[in-house]
């Protein structure tokens, strides 16, 4: 059942309420898990989920739940009667939660073929609930000042080296599917969201090098005046793109026998630092040297294989020292 401790809206949230709210929400079909995972952090989809409740429910649509508000009310009657209705009648008292884990996931194969025919199997056994996904918000959240510093975030749009239009932490949103569904300030409706996207391609144009332009080499604060958008929720931008990120090299390591949440954790930050820097993709692709030091626990020389071009040097430095310092702690 969920029992709010504070107001959730698109600028305030609980992390603990906002993950009983998505579970909740899930039970009852009107949220979808992404690719990133359950976390504690609102969504696009958490909102869409809650606003589609309140509709079908001919409740105030507006998206926010208030500790004892009308809709964690009506939520709270329709898990009641969901949890009666899905209970097996002949399940013993362990399904009240009073049996540990292993007990639990025994009454969850007993009664797979109930849980196929209401669609449930894709329901978590306890022992699966996001233990991974919980350490890897630890890690995001353990390393989020540093990466505001060696990012500077924004909660504005701006063009990027390259040109590409970009928030938050180095957040590509040069295309306007990625634009759009970005949570603007809500003094700004969809004319204007159109608006200033247009007005920073038009930017773009104008600075290109091929139209005679400067290029993009101006820092982010340039752009501070040519747009009226702000991000709503710098910290939830930040950690869906980290958990994007971090999920796919998790499943590289973990193909080359690496697990990630048993390494020191400086070692855990400074790699944390390396993917969000320079993505998934290019992290596998072109740092070979750098894994193979990874796979076989070598610190020291994962640090001399950490430089990237690019980045300030103060940067570079804070991996290489906490690699080292994961080194010198072994010996």
């Amino acid at each position: 059942m969920l029992s709010l401790k504070g107001v959730i809206d698109n600028n305030n949230g609980h992390e603990e309420d906002v993950l009983e709210l998505k579970q909740n929400l899930q039970q009852l079909g009107y949220y979808k898990t992404p690719k990133y995972g359950m976390t504690g952090y609102t969504d696009n989809e958490t909102f869409e989920g809650v606003k589609r409740f309140q509709k079908d429910n001919n409740l105030t649509v507006d998206g926010v739940l208030k500790p004892g508000g009308e809709t964690e009310s009506k939520l709270n009657e329709h898990l009641s009667r969901r949890k009666s209705f899905d209970s097996p009648q002949t399940a013993p008292s362990a399904a009240t939660g009073t049996e540990n884990d292993d007990s639990i996931n025994r009454l969850h194969e007993k009664y797979k073929n109930t849980l196929v025919r209401r669609n449930l199997l894709t329901m978590p056994k306890p022992q699966e609930k996001t233990r991974n996904a919980d350490k890897l918000d630890e890690v995001i959240k353990r390393n989020r000042a540093s990466i505001y510093d060696h990012e500077g975030c924004t909660s504005y749009p701006y063009l990027d080296t390259k040109g590409n239009i970009t928030a938050g932490c180095g957040v590509n949103i040069d295309k306007w599917e990625d634009f759009s569904k970005q949570l603007w300030n809500k003094k700004s409706d969809r004319k204007a969201i159109e608006e200033d996207y247009k007005r920073l391609k038009q930017l773009k144009a104008e600075m290109s090098p091929a139209n005679g332009g400067k290029g993009y080499n101006m820092k982010a604060s340039y752009y501070k005046d040519k747009t009226d958008l702000q991000m709503e929720n710098l910290h939830q931008v930040y950690a869906a793109k980290a958990r994007e990120i971090m999920e796919t090299n998790l499943k590289y390591l973990k193909s080359r026998g690496v697990d990630f949440f048993e390494l020191p954790e400086e070692v855990q930050n400074a790699h944390f630092d390396m993917a969000y820097n320079l993505g998934p993709t290019k992290l596998k692709n072109e740092w070979k040297f750098y894994h193979n030091a990874l796979v076989e626990h070598k610190y020291d020389e994962m640090a001399n294989r950490s430089g990237r071009g690019g980045v300030q040097p103060e940067r570079n430095r804070y991996v290489h020292d906490l690699l080292m310092k994961a080194h010198n702690n072994r010996k």
